[in-house]
């Protein structure tokens, strides 16, 4: 199976570590998977980092760039990378944790897993509506989260492109 994949990193005045951390991500995501890209979010960085991502970007086709004026946090960072993103395989690693390759190559293999969402959420089948309405909550309770004053979340996930599409377009539509 040929799969699509998409690392999301925000990151944050990170100049002293983001070019080590990029070269290792690229080395693991080279094994993984021919077909990739790392979106590398700047939250509103005060130091180098943009200036290094820039660098690494020119030199990584696979690397896209999004930035925020100001900080705005790591649920936001994340939000704004998943809109880049491509991938049918979407990694989120957060901006407190340090990258691990085996962590990304143990998540890499659930991917086979059809009756897993991501990989926190095991459903058993089809969508049904109760999963939904679970789903939706756990939208409302995201919006709510990013809205107090952020706690750092640990670790990657994996998330199934299918799921951020119908999540988003669930949320769109508790706003229209």
């Amino acid at each position: 199976m040929n799969e699509t994949l998409s690392v999301i990193v925000p990151v944050f005045n990170a100049q002293n570590s983001l070019a080590k951390e990029v070269h290792e991500l690229l080395d693991v995501l080279s094994d993984l998977e021919t077909r990739f890209e790392l979106v590398l979010v700047d939250d509103g960085s005060t130091d180098q980092t943009s200036d290094i991502a820039d660098e690494l970007a020119y030199q990584f086709p696979q690397i896209q760039i999004v930035r925020h004026p100001r900080r705005f946090g790591a649920s936001a960072a994340i939000q704004s990378g998943l809109r880049r993103a491509n991938g049918e395989i979407v990694f989120v690693q957060d901006e407190f944790t340090p990258f691990s390759a085996m962590e990304l190559r143990r998540l890499w293999e659930l991917r086979f897993e059809d009756k897993r969402l991501d990989a926190r959420l095991a459903t058993p089948g089809a969508l049904d509506n109760g999963l939904l309405r679970r789903l939706s909550d756990w939208g409302v309770a995201l919006k709510k989260h990013s809205q107090r004053e952020e706690q750092p979340r640990r670790g990657i996930q994996m998330i199934r492109r299918h799921v951020v599409d119908k999540m988003r377009s669930e949320q769109m539509a508790t706003v229209h």
